[in-house]
């Protein structure tokens, strides 16, 4: 097989922590040309120097000259990007060994698909239960499927891989307006111009920890939600009027639920809660309101 050029964009602010065992699942990849573009966003931790302690001519270094927000220094590592296809990998994750060669392989069988994705753990080692969660890939589509992820949203960045021919137009760049929301954005306006296909088999693990930024930043990520669900699906209607937008609701709603409440007595919580709707996320802002916040993060994700 002809091997074509993949670039992986590895953003980084004080990442030291996981980043070596991210680094060490790019090297044993089985497929081999690609670059790794390494975006240090000012760190202060050792993550340069562990990166730099790597001796393999495919990891390229670059640096901010001030510190960006994620999805701003996201665009500025796309310009650094020399392949035929765009990956990406935060250091807090990491990859099977396997997943560039079959992202590639398929891609490289039909012109027509811009992105694929593939299923992947959700790891959590500080969580009593469920440490280890997949993704039901029953629920996984192909071809044009706004209408499928705009009802059950499930695609992960660091599963997917885009054509860079592709990223042109408004689709050159995340929206980098709504930083807590911007992979999700992307891929849901990607989604209604190219093809998509999927991998059912888990290729990488998202690593859920409390320091991770929509975990540390949830009721600035409500507010956000807000704004971007009143900017893109009721002013300027990017995905047109006729899908079905409950799940995006439902999601506007839990998260304002969270962000109301801190500001609310008790009593008040438990009257806005009495007249939630009746799902599995009132059980989970329910034990919200009872628990104290670390034993509730042992046993649930806010996010």
């Amino acid at each position: 097989m002809n091997e074509p050029l993949v670039s992986i964009v590895m953003n980084c602010f004080n990442g030291e922590t996981f980043l070596k065992r991210a680094l060490e699942s790019v090297i044993k990849q089985t497929y081999s040309n690609w670059e790794l573009i390494f975006w240090d966003n000012l760190s202060t931790d050792k993550s340069k120097n562990i990166f730099l302690s790597l001796n393999d001519n495919r990891l390229k270094y670059f640096s901010s000259e001030k510190f960006k927000i994620l999805y701003v220094a996201r665009n500025d590592a796309l310009t650094k990007c020399n392949g035929k296809y765009i990956t990406f990998l935060d250091t807090d994750d990491y990859w099977y060994a396997e997943k560039l060669m079959s992202q590639v392989q398929l891609l490289e069988k039909n012109e027509n698909i811009g992105l694929v994705y593939t299923n992947y753990l959700i790891e959590n080692t500080n969580k009593l239960f469920l440490k280890r969660k997949k993704i039901n890939s029953e629920i996984f589509k192909s071809g044009i499927i706004t209408k499928f992820i705009i009802k059950n949203y499930y695609i992960a960045l660091l599963t997917v891989m885009i054509r860079k021919s592709f990223m042109k137009g408004n689709l050159q760049n995340f929206d980098s307006k709504y930083n807590m929301l911007s992979d999700f954005d992307y891929i849901l306006r990607f989604s209604k111009v190219y093809e998509i296909d999927f991998i059912r088999d888990i290729m990488a693990v998202y690593n859920q920890h409390q320091n991770q930024l929509q975990i540390r930043n949830i009721y600035a990520q409500a507010k956000q939600y807000n704004e971007w669900f009143e900017d893109k699906i009721i002013k300027n209607k990017v995905f047109g009027e006729d899908h079905d937008f409950s799940y995006l609701k439902k999601r506007k709603v839990y998260l304002n639920f969270i962000k109301d409440a801190e500001n609310k007595d008790f009593f008040t919580k438990i009257k806005d809660l009495f007249f939630y709707q009746n799902n599995l996320d009132k059980v989970k802002l329910f034990f919200l309101l009872f628990l104290p916040r670390k034993i509730f993060e042992k046993i649930f994700s806010l996010t």
